[in-house]
């Protein structure tokens, strides 16, 4: 087992990025690798995924509290201790959600394409239960984006992508 860690290590020490003198390639990078960085055209993909619903059995607070549920009768029922750490820990995983948002969303100097596949459910009172819910209620990035854009969305087809100029001169 160490010969293999000691191997892994060389191979990742062999491994660099490569070095470019021109400005003019691709980066693929995470939302947290990018921070602090900017580029000319920048794409955040996928921004219909959904929000991670894993929950930890046992949640721990700094103040010493310890949540989790009880079993009555053969089912798990949540103890009011639970509900409020699980409630803390949803606000917390939400507030770092925001936080990665707004850094992929401020990465690109002149333009920022966001895509994403319509929900299912868009209907026309989607957006309005959307802001009703309000930003803790939100499924995902694309929910916050919806609801809460300065600016009407706006849906593109391939045919429109076709038909647009072009992203870069």
């Amino acid at each position: 087992f160490l010969a293999y860690v000691e191997e892994c290590r060389s191979v990742e020490a062999r491994e660099e990025l490569a070095q470019t003198d021109s400005g003019d390639v691709v980066q693929l990078m995470t939302i947290h690798k990018a921070k602090g960085l900017e580029f000319p055209l920048v794409f955040l993909p996928e921004l219909d995924a959904r929000f991670p619903a894993q929950v930890p059995e046992v949640l721990f607070s700094d103040d010493g509290m310890i949540g989790c549920s009880i079993k009555i009768a053969g089912e798990a029922v949540p103890t009011l201790t639970q509900q409020r750490l699980l409630e803390r820990h949803r606000e917390a995983e939400r507030a770092e959600a925001s936080r990665v948002l707004y850094v992929a969303m401020t990465r690109a100097k002149e333009r920022l394409i966001l895509t994403a596949q319509q929900p299912k459910n868009m209907d026309a009172g989607y957006m309005d239960r959307l802001r009703e819910k309000g930003p803790g209620e939100a499924g995902g990035w694309l929910d916050w984006i919806l609801a809460f854009w300065p600016c009407p969305a706006e849906v593109v087809t391939p045919a429109d992508i076709s038909r647009s100029k072009p992203l870069m001169q």
